[in-house]
């Protein structure tokens, strides 16, 4: 059976940036960029012209009541 070392979240992310710091392979480093980025970008919806302009349209609406 596995004994699980419970860290804080300080410990952890030290932990972290240590070895990441010791990591010279490029390629792995813009995987855990990758993985980071994905994490902290804000979501977006991709839309049409269309799709867009109606929302416009009903935001418009929305805010003349």
């Amino acid at each position: 059976m596995l004994k699980r070392n419970r860290m804080s979240t300080a410990e952890l992310k030290k932990e972290l940036m240590t070895r990441i710091s010791k990591i010279e392979d490029i390629s792995f480093l813009n995987t855990i960029k990758s993985i980071l980025d994905s994490r902290t970008r804000a979501p977006f919806i991709d839309l049409t012209i269309a799709e867009e302009k109606e929302l416009l349209k009903a935001s418009e609406e929305g805010r003349e009541g």
